[in-house]
């Protein structure tokens, strides 16, 4: 999930 914290920093991964 390091990758889907990087693409989705602005979406929903504010949490990861």
């Amino acid at each position: 999930m390091k990758k889907v914290h990087v693409l989705g920093a602005g979406t929903m991964g504010a949490g990861i």
